[in-house]
């Protein structure tokens, strides 16, 4: 498959100074057996059996690990998603094993899932298999950056002059191999030199000269480990007047001149390669181990969620549950909240919305947003319900939200935050909503209190009656029930259901 590399390998080396650089690249790495030691820029993951990470386009990294562990790699080509998907090179991805210990729900799952079918499909290689690899292939990238991709810019930029800043940054990052002045940068936004300096290193955190030095060294590592040019070359090609100034502020940050720095790593990175030893692709043994992790990711996914989070869109709700609200038909799932940011989902929605005339788009909220980014008085609460909402809003689109007990309850046994500070949390959102929207698009919204994973019922109880009071308080007469799976129920749940349908009426 053009572009796109993935192949099983065993990770064999001892040693922390083989650089690997994400070059136009990339890498994602899966343990399927044994461990290894992954270090990204400045920080370290132990990957154990069944942990992912992605390393990212510019990232460098080492890989430790010993002769026992298989590992499923996959390299993409960051030009070719260029020409599918122009905006890539604008996110970056937030998926290693930090982050999973986390995260709620089963992103995580589906995404090792997708990664080992793909491998699978191109180690088979049955009649047609290309056309199920392309498939496979792009359904992993949309979950990869749905679920997982960062847009690459600060969120007060929705504020002109931090917007100003954006255009500023990426004409830089554009421009950094011609001659850029602060002076010329300030003419060019009608602004003083003297403020513009003062303005920039508040918003960007450095000063201007500063920044564009970082810029032009972090370019001219490629040249330097990649190419065979000299120093004065390199120097002149990444925007220094001189390999003089190159190799002093070169110097000033790597505590060595730019050739001591190419011969210390060169010949690493040469060689290292010879680390990653791939498995024979036609070995029964490796089909097998292959097969194997792929049952059961899937006998895993099938237990915690009948249905498979890579449909984006969806019309009706699950069939096997019993509603206790006035559902409406046809209705979009999305599975979460954190889609509404994504330009794809909001087109998606357009074009369901005008050939079903849907009016509900359903999605899990307020269980898995950081606690810490809302409570208070942080000028991001607005922006952070404005963002998710005013998609719907513009649509005529109505948000029947999701709030699964499951997943809270989790966060607080993990100590994230005290169900006190969520139901704190909760009032604060609900609160923002009313100041940003109109009383008649809300007195629309649904609300679906569920306990997916079945913990702790009792408390679940509690934790409805309570969700319910604050609701009903922030939003007025808006509606609010509860799902649940009868197809799943032991005798005792059904007893607590039962009090909990006597709780809803």
């Amino acid at each position: 498959m053009n572009n796109i590399d993935i192949s099983l390998v065993n990770i064999n080396n001892t040693d922390k100074d083989f650089i690997h650089y994400c070059q136009e690249k990339m890498d994602c790495f899966l343990v399927i057996k044994g461990f290894v030691t992954i270090g990204v820029n400045n920080e370290e993951y132990i990957l154990k059996e069944n942990d992912i990470i992605v390393t990212n386009n510019g990232d460098r990294y080492y890989l430790v690990g010993n002769e026992s562990n298989i590992v499923i790699k996959m390299t993409i080509d960051i030009d070719y998603l260029s020409e599918i998907y122009s905006e890539i090179r604008s996110y970056t991805f937030l998926c290693n094993p930090k982050d999973e210990k986390i995260s709620s729900g089963n992103k995580y799952v589906n995404l090792k899932s997708s990664i080992s079918k793909i491998l699978y499909i191109n180690l088979e290689k049955k009649k047609g298999y290309k056309f199920e690899l392309f498939s496979q292939f792009f359904d992993f990238i949309k979950y990869l950056l749905i679920n997982f991709g960062i847009k690459n810019r600060q969120i007060n930029e929705i504020i002109k002059a931090d917007k100003d800043f954006s255009n500023i940054k990426k004409y830089i990052s554009c421009n950094y191999n011609k001659t850029i002045t602060l002076t010329d940068l300030a003419k060019k936004n009608y602004i003083s030199p003297q403020y513009f300096s003062k303005l920039f290193k508040s918003k960007i955190g450095i000063g201007f000269h500063k920044y564009i030095t970082n810029i032009r060294i972090d370019n001219s590592i490629q040249d330097l480990l990649f190419t065979d040019e000299t120093i004065v070359n390199v120097a002149l090609k990444n925007g220094f007047p001189s390999s003089k100034s190159f190799s002093t502020n070169f110097k000033d940050r790597y505590k060595l001149t730019p050739t001591e720095y190419r011969l210390k790593n060169q010949d690493k990175i040469k060689y290292s390669e010879f680390e990653v030893k791939e498995f024979n692709p036609s070995s029964t043994d490796t089909i097998m181990e292959l097969k194997r992790y792929i049952k059961k990711y899937e006998l895993f996914k099938t237990e915690m969620n009948p249905k498979n989070d890579l449909d984006m869109i969806k019309i009706n709700l699950d069939l096997d549950s019993k509603e206790y609200l006035d559902v409406p038909t046809p209705i979009i799932n999305i599975l979460n909240i954190d889609f509404l940011e994504n330009d794809i989902t909001i087109q998606q929605l357009k074009y369901v919305k005008d050939k079903f005339n849907v009016k509900y788009v359903y999605f899990s909220a307020f269980d898995d947003i950081k606690i810490e980014n809302v409570l208070g008085h942080s000028p991001l609460k607005l922006y952070g319900i404005y963002k998710y909402l005013d998609p719907l809003y513009i649509q005529k689109l109505y948000p029947f939200f999701k709030i699964d007990f499951s997943n809270v309850y989790f966060k607080v046994l993990k100590g994230l935050f005290t169900l006190k500070e969520y139901y704190e949390y909760l009032e604060q959102s609900l609160n923002s909503i009313v100041k940003i929207f109109p009383l008649y698009y809300i007195s629309d919204f649904k609300f679906e209190i569920t306990n997916d994973s079945f913990v702790n019922q009792k408390d679940y109880i509690d934790f409805y009656n309570n969700c319910y009071r604050i609701i009903k308080k922030s939003l007025g007469e808006v509606s609010i029930g509860i799902k649940t799976f009868y197809n799943r129920f032991e005798p005792s749940k059904k007893e607590i259901i039962e009090l909990l349908e006597k709780i809803c009426k």
